[in-house]
């Protein structure tokens, strides 16, 4: 087989192969075909090396960020709520640094961690985590108040998160929310629930594709790395059939004797 060394004439190779073996009229169908499956990776690659870049240049305001809380907490005295809000802008922007130098590593994402861990304060602290207005309700529905997963902590609350976030975006500031913990067997179900416009069966596959969004503002990435991280602790993230709005469920396993 002939070296080939300059990309064009590499593209040009597997586009006319690619017509011999699938019935396509030309290299030109063929080169269609190959373009449109690989244009959303190309999308997709663009965008991390665009995210790396920037996640470079946010690791300094996120150090003046936590400088600045540090110095305003001990000014906050006695004020509950004040101390509550700099604690969150710390967790906030330890989890905002520790995504950039994720981002930065690139090649050797932060591996999945499992431990032990509550379901149900974890889901409270995913819900405060995701800064929802007032205007919107939330309801939580535990038939599982006392039990224990196994799952990746941080992975599981920016799942939550971004499940918060989508159903946000759908219905907007005033939107109603109902999340519910239930057993099922050896695993533990998180779903959430929204009162927007819902999903259609036939894009119930599509909207875990990595570049797709229904959001005018979104870039498609949310819930594709969401189900990634799912399945990486074992469990999955899917998209249940609702009569009203559209009904995310997070699995997890659930710890043994739990």
């Amino acid at each position: 087989m002939q070296d080939v060394d300059d990309s064009s004439v590499l593209a040009e190779a597997i586009c006319d192969a690619i017509a011999k073996h699938t019935g396509l009229d030309s290299v030109r169908d063929a080169r269609a075909v190959v373009a449109a499956q690989l244009a959303p990776l190309v999308a997709a690659a663009i965008a991390g090396r665009r995210a790396a870049a920037l996640s470079h240049e946010l690791r300094n305001p996120l150090a003046v960020i936590a400088t600045s809380a540090s110095l305003l907490a001990p000014r906050v005295g006695d004020d509950e709520r004040g101390r509550k809000h700099i604690a969150r802008i710390d967790a906030q922007v330890k989890l905002a640094s520790s995504l950039a130098h994720e981002l930065l590593d690139g090649a050797s994402p932060r591996p999945i961690l499992l431990e032990l861990v509550a379901l149900h304060p974890l889901v409270l602290d995913a819900v405060e985590s995701a800064n929802l207005p007032p205007t919107v309700s939330v309801t939580i529905n535990d038939d599982a108040p006392a039990a224990v997963a196994r799952l990746d902590r941080r992975r599981t609350q920016q799942i939550l998160g971004n499940l918060l976030s989508n159903a946000r975006a759908a219905c907007g500031d005033h939107a109603e929310l109902a999340l519910a913990i239930t057993r099922d067997g050896p695993h533990l179900i998180v779903t959430v629930q929204d009162n927007g416009p819902g999903i259609a069966r036939e894009d119930f596959d599509r909207v875990f594709a990595l570049g797709v969004s229904k959001s005018a503002g979104g870039h498609g990435f949310g819930l594709a790395i969401s189900r990634e991280w799912a399945r990486a602790q074992g469990g999955e993230l899917a998209i249940s059939p609702s009569d009203v709005g559209a009904r995310f469920a997070l699995r997890v396993t659930r710890a043994e004797g739990a």
